[in-house]
Order: C-alpha cells, then sequence, then structure tokens
C-alpha cells in the first residue's frame, strides 16, 4: 500500500548540506561523499567518541552502517564495532543522518561511564585516573527524558493510527493515496529538538558555551518543547486522510 520514490543524488546532496551547516565535527569520508565522520561524545578519559555512517544504495529506503570509532566495550556496540540502535533496527524511510546522529548522542551521554576504550590483552596498562563526569543541569535533563517519552508516545500512536485506519478501509473496500502525514511531521520536529537539546549539552560540557548562553537557549529549547507538546496533543485527536476513489475528504477517524 506505502510506497516510496526516492532520488538517492537529491537526498545525499540534501544530507551533505545538512551535515555541512549544522554539524562542524562531522566530515565527508570519502571521494563520492557517501561516508561521514563525526563526533558524538566521549570516553570518561576524555577521547572523543566518533561514528562512520556508510550511506547504501536505494538510501534512505536501506538503512545506513554506523560503526564507532575507537573500538570500545559498550552494551550497544558488537564486535565489529558496529552500532546497535532502536532507530537503525526500526529504520523508516523518513529518517535521516541528523537522526542518527542524535540518537548516538543520547545512548552515549546516558550510558558514558559504560563505554571504554578496547585494549588488547597482551598490551599492558597503566592505570588511569577517571575525572569525575561533570553534573548534568537537572532541569536539562529532565527535558531530554521528556522527549525521548514524547517519542516513545508518538511512535505508539502512530502505529496504532495506522492500524486502525488500515483495518477501516479494508473493511469499505478503498484504497488509500498516502500524502506526508502530520505524525512524521511532528516526529520530525521533535528530532529535531532532540538534537538541539543534545548539541546544547556537548557544547556546554565542553566549554563551547558560557553560563549565561546555555540558560538562554535552554529557555528558547523549553517554549519549543511546549509547543511541541500541544502539538502531540492535538495529533492525538485523530487524522486526516485521502480516499482515493472518493471525490470528497472522509471525516477522521479518531484514536
Amino acid at each position: 500500500m506505502y510506497g516510496y520514490m526516492v532520488n538517492f543524488e537529491k537526498v545525499l546532496k540534501e544530507e551533505r548540506k545538512y551535515l555541512a551547516k549544522n554539524e562542524p565535527t562531522f566530515y565527508q569520508a570519502d571521494p563520492d561523499g557517501r561516508v561521514f565522520v563525526g563526533k558524538v561524545g566521549r570516553l570518561a578519559t576524555g577521547e572523543d567518541i566518533r561514528i562512520r555512517i556508510e550511506i547504501p544504495e536505494f538510501y534512505p529506503i536501506v538503512k545506513p552502517t554506523v560503526t564507532v570509532m575507537p573500538e570500545m566495550v559498550h552494551p550497544n556496540v558488537d564486535g565489529n564495532g558496529r552500532l546497535d540502535l532502536r532507530l537503525l533496527n526500526e529504520w523508516e524511510p523518513s529518517y535521516r543522518v541528523k537522526d542518527i546522529i542524535a540518537a548516538a548522542r543520547r545512548l552515549f551521554i546516558h550510558s558514558r561511564n559504560l563505554a571504554r576504550k578496547r585494549v588488547e590483552r597482551h598490551v599492558a596498562q597503566t592505570p588511569r585516573p577517571v575525572e569525575p563526569q561533570p553534573v548534568l543541569d537537572m532541569e536539562l535533563e529532565q527535558l531530554q527524558n521528556r522527549v525521548a517519552d514524547l517519542q516513545k508516545q508518538l511512535s505508539k500512536i502512530e502505529r496504532e493510527t495506522r492500524e486502525k485506519r488500515e483495518a477501516s478501509f479494508k473493511r469499505q473496500g478503498v484504497q488509500v493515496v498516502t500524502n506526508a502525514s502530520p505524525e512524521l511531521e511532528l516526529k520530525a520536529e521533535l528530532q529535531a529538538l532532540g538534537d538541539l537539546l543534545e548539541l546544547l549539552d556537548i557544547k556546554f560540557e565542553d566549554a563551547e558555551i558560557d553560563q549565561t548562553d546555555f540558560f538562554r537557549l535552554f529557555k528558547h529549547y523549553m517554549a519549543m518543547k511546549f509547543k511541541t507538546e500541544e502539538k502531540l496533543a492535538e495529533l492525538s485527536g485523530g487524522y486526516n486522510y485521502v480516499v482515493s476513489n472518493k471525490k470528497k475528504t472522509e471525516e477522521p477517524i479518531r484514536s
């Protein structure tokens, strides 16, 4: 029922443009512009955690391959350095590179002390003191958790609504012509907000912005959070759709 027509070169060009404008730590690592490497966190020792995103043919229908550097011991990193994310396991063509970066940053911020560099057994190691992790601002951490909760709620609403809508159409014997749904647009807004929060957190932790700018931006993102929650509340009330064999627009199906 659902089909996607994707201009691979156009999507890839948009990804390069986004990274150049919004992700200064990411760079193109191959001549074809299909491999990108950049920072997503730090080990407790202070060493940068980087990811390598390899864009496959037929992206974004086919998900990218994501590996982590340096080699490390972490529950979400396998022996080959592949990164295990729920977003990758449940990949959808609406996702983009920025969503992978945001998910990876959330993962390594919340599990920083779990990640440690893998060292060959035969290499002698000198114990190194671990620098204490900076205490995150409580309100910012609560906001990050709230965004994660909203994303879970949105995914559930989207799935349940799609199932109800498809069941209703099947009973009526009609075929659906799908357009960009409000739930996908809202998901993009939530993911963008998550990106901003993670970037703010990293810049503050790395002392790239001072406390005054931090709280000014935090206030701005909090306002965005309230707007996003209002949109989610409106979205929970129902969705519009278009039926291909009828001239008029049907009433929304209530979730």
